[in-house]
């Protein structure tokens, strides 16, 4: 398995203070539902950052080799085709006053045609975070060698299953038999604990009912990655989240991340669910991994506005 979206620093130097990118930050840091990620791959030597407004990607900025160039809806009337074209740094010191027209006229499509509610509870949290947790990353991608990714999962699916089939035998519920590729979030909390957060939206009754087995699954992804790579784990999150907190994305806690890391998997969802069976189903699915010694604690978030709170 690999994993380490740490990316270059001609990359940060362009986002941060001063750089042609940095209204990026701007953006993300200032304007509701927007966040900025990070994002590179080992073994690559390309790198990039994707603004998002909920879970729309409104605009990528690459890098390799110290040459940038823009990915963005080239259908928009504000895209300029020679965006994609591979610069130096400074020739992009002028382009600011044109993306700020095409991001404005991307957001407000991005909000009427393609957000979701579970977008807007994933930025939420990004803002929300500050002093709670700090963000490591978002849309979490483990990598496998071929033909690895289906076997591994199966292996760690299995137990999560039987545990859930064991201890409700008779509720008649149809376990997901998987999970799509990406845990929603990496973050860690003020005693160095790596959260594995699973994001739900509140009208999702099946979705609700089962998010702590997918939460659970995702930490024992991450956990899998760690044993292979070892202390490494610690070093490429501490990286992964210190280029963050450089950019002013992740304010705070930024205690000693744990090792060996101690995961805790995290469900969260925005509001009050609208079916009263949301939440006894997802204590009993909770109890039934906990009490197969999966994890000491499966943590539950409800979240409104910016508040969030935990739910026993």
């Amino acid at each position: 398995m690999n994993y380490d979206r740490t990316v270059s620093p001609a990359l940060i130097d362009a986002l941060g203070p001063g750089g042609p990118f940095s209204f990026l930050v701007r953006y993300a840091k200032t304007q509701p539902l927007m966040d900025l990620q990070l994002r590179g791959y080992p073994n690559s030597d390309r790198y990039w950052a994707t603004l998002y407004c909920g879970l729309t990607g409104v605009l990528d900025v690459y890098e390799r080799d110290g040459k940038f160039w823009l990915k963005g809806n080239s259908k928009s009337g504000e895209w300029n085709k020679s965006w994609a074209e591979k610069r130096q740094l400074g020739d992009w010191r002028l382009a600011e006053e044109q993306l700020d027209k095409y991001l404005k006229r991307e957001i407000l499509r991005g909000r009427n045609l393609r957000f979701t509610y579970e977008g807007k509870i994933q930025a939420i949290l990004c803002k929300a975070s500050v002093g709670r947790f700090g963000i490591i990353d978002r849309e979490v991608i483990f990598g496998f060698p071929e033909g690895e990714r289906g076997r591994t999962n199966k292996e760690l699916l299995e137990p999560l299953h039987d545990a859930c089939r064991c201890a409700l035998p008779d509720e008649g519920w149809s376990v997901p038999k998987k999970f799509g590729g990406k845990l929603d979030f990496l973050a860690i909390d003020p005693n160095g604990r790596l959260l594995a957060i699973e994001v739900k939206s509140a009208f999702n009754l099946v979705g609700i009912t089962w998010a702590p087995l997918q939460a659970t699954f995702y930490a024992d992804l991450v956990k899998r990655w760690s044993k292979e790579v070892r202390q490494k784990s610690q070093d490429i999150l501490h990286k992964m989240l210190q280029q963050r907190i450089d950019l002013g994305l992740t304010r705070g806690p930024n205690p000693q991340l744990k090792y060996p890391l101690e995961i805790v998997p995290v469900v969260a969802f925005g509001g009050p669910p609208t079916s009263p069976h949301a939440i006894p189903r997802l204590n009993k699915v909770k109890k039934a991994l906990i009490d197969a010694n999966r994890y000491k604690s499966i943590m539950v978030w409800q979240v409104e506005g910016s508040v969030i709170q935990e739910i026993h």
